[in-house]
């Protein structure tokens, strides 16, 4: 659930009652600190983690070139 910026503003004018119901979807529309934001509703994410090597490319590169003092990938 996602409402619009200007909607929720709307609501909150001077002089404007919000509902209960408005209230609540102000709210709804906002990932609350307390919770994980889900990766799939961060924005380029998925395009970016692929620019990343797998933990089998870096095993395999720590085998061919050898760690350099790294440990934790043989």
């Amino acid at each position: 659930m996602s409402t619009p910026l200007h909607t929720i503003f709307s609501w909150f004018e001077t002089g404007d009652f919000p509902t209960e119901a408005q209230f609540k979807e102000t709210f709804s529309s906002f990932f609350h600190k307390d919770y994980p934001i889900p990766m799939e509703s961060i924005e380029g994410f998925g395009e970016l983690f692929q620019l990343f090597a797998s933990a089998e490319d870096l095993k395999a590169f720590s085998r061919s070139k050898g760690t350099f003092g790294v440990s934790g990938f043989t």
